[in-house]
């Protein structure tokens, strides 16, 4: 919800036969709706061995409600130390939300009436139909 700090992290993994250098994390987002608090959306790292992962993580607080813009990250590398910069992005994330503080606190925590009333008629079908037979034939037994 608004005002509450959230940590961000962005694992990059390195799938490649041979170690990735001078990589460089941008994470972006819409300054807009988020403020940094902790950190910094940008990282830089001398190396990561092949099948190697780094993680990088900051906080930031939600300054308005609604969906967020997110946009991918992007990580510059060298697939050698010798080669050009190459440019890579992050898969996406969609329909993170965000709450005006007063919404937060009743999300998900509804009476439910509907679904309680459909799971116990169906609770007392199950039961109720068997009792009775159970029951007509001790009757049956008995006469």
């Amino acid at each position: 919800s608004i005002g509450n700090p959230v940590v961000f992290s962005v694992d990059v993994f390195n799938i490649g036969d041979s170690d990735a250098f001078d990589v460089s994390i941008n994470d972006r987002w819409n300054p807009e709706q988020l403020e940094l608090t902790t950190g910094s959306v940008g990282a830089s790292v001398a190396r990561i061995p092949a099948g190697g992962k780094v993680t990088h993580s900051y906080v930031m607080t939600p300054t308005s409600a609604g969906f967020l813009d997110v946009r991918r990250a992007a990580v510059d590398y060298k697939p050698c130390e010798n080669c050009q910069q190459q440019l890579s992005v992050s898969t996406s994330i969609n329909g993170i939300r965000v709450y005006e503080t007063a919404d937060s606190t009743t999300v998900g925590t509804g009476s439910h009436f509907r679904e309680w009333f459909i799971f116990l008629t169906l609770c007392f079908v199950t039961v109720a139909a068997p009792a009775m037979n159970y029951f007509n034939i001790q009757k049956a037994k008995a006469a």
